[in-house]
């Protein structure tokens, strides 16, 4: 398994180069090895087990569209690529995406924007993201077992079956953990997650009703509390979290 918290940062810009490090590692949590050149790249990736390489296409010895394709070809679903580029005319996103990258994102771009990004796709991964490398397999709360692959919950002599998306949404809340213990995921970015991006707020107050009832019911089905809530209003500032400290266990 890749480690999830290593980048490679491939920029040219030394002073850009230093602010997205820094920012990474500091507000991130991530450690970042950083180069400018093409010819590094590969060797930092094997080096630091890195899970993520954030790619800027114009490094100090050349193109690095030329790369892509075989990072792809040799570390397969393991590596995340994230492009950050300007030449968007002449590197269309989709190419770049039929190459090998997995995401595409237009400089300038913000390093608070990217930490948030990089959350956003860690989070993802839980849903089935192709580019994980791994997944959750089981995840042991309140004295009782639950296996994601089956979506069944084993606590004493009984068992219970889980629907696909309260499994779902207790991937996502358990993989928020590799961001720190008792990490706080927004609703709306939760709705997204289970019934898709919506801007229509009659249906975005149904899917949040949907979604309490659902956390009420894995509260009945578990037997414990360790799922949390914080309903307000206004969407942007209600949140969910897995309290506790339930144990993770992760397969390749």
């Amino acid at each position: 398994m890749r480690n999830v918290l290593q980048i490679v940062l491939a920029e040219d810009d030394t002073e850009r180069q230093e602010e997205l490090r820094s920012y990474l590692e500091t507000y991130g949590g991530y450690s970042v090895a950083a180069t400018k050149y093409i010819r590094t790249v590969q060797q930092l990736i094997e080096e630091t087990n890195a899970a993520w390489l954030v790619l800027d296409l114009e490094l100090e010895d050349g193109n690095a569209t030329e790369i892509v394709g075989p990072l792809r070809e040799k570390f397969g679903s393991t590596l995340f690529i994230l492009i950050l580029t300007g030449y968007w005319e002449r590197f269309p996103e989709q190419q770049l995406i039929r190459g090998g990258a997995d995401i595409v994102l237009r400089k300038p771009y913000s390093p608070e924007a990217l930490v948030q990004q990089l959350g956003k796709i860690r989070r993802s991964w839980a849903g089935g993201n192709p580019r994980s490398g791994y997944k959750l397999e089981n995840i042991t709360i309140c004295d009782g077992v639950l296996n994601l692959s089956e979506g069944i919950f084993k606590k004493g002599g009984r068992q219970v079956r889980f629907t696909n998306q309260q499994r779902i949404l207790v991937e996502i809340l358990a993989q928020a953990l590799s961001d720190g213990p008792n990490t706080r995921i927004g609703r709306g970015e939760i709705i997204s997650n289970l019934y898709g991006r919506t801007d229509d707020m009659l249906e975005m107050k149904r899917h949040g009703d949907r979604l309490r009832a659902m956390i009420v019911r894995i509260r009945k089905l578990t037997g414990c509390d360790e799922f949390v809530m914080n309903e307000r209003e206004s969407n942007n500032s209600s949140w969910y979290s897995f309290g506790g400290n339930p144990t993770i266990m992760t397969q390749e």
